[in-house]
């Protein structure tokens, strides 16, 4: 069932997303936006959100929707 794994997938990665998004803004909060910690979680939040981002291209290669509009995932934005 590919449908099945794929939106597995796709929802462990919204976690993992608002995770290390959560973590992130904490440290940003308690260190600063340019101290070291922080622009390391911010590195990998951007990986998963790449990873995210081709995992659901996947889905929808064009990366449209019906109506021409690019297509978003609201949990993870």
């Amino acid at each position: 069932m590919v449908g099945y794994d794929s939106g597995r997938e796709l929802r462990k990665l919204q976690e993992k997303i608002a995770q290390k998004r959560a973590q992130m803004i904490h440290t940003a909060k308690d260190q600063g936006l340019s101290s070291l910690l922080t622009l390391k979680l911010s590195q990998e939040l951007d990986a998963l959100l790449n990873q995210y981002s081709a995992t659901g291209q996947a889905f929808n290669p064009e990366g449209y929707g019906e109506n021409g509009t690019t297509v978003l995932h609201p949990k993870v934005i």
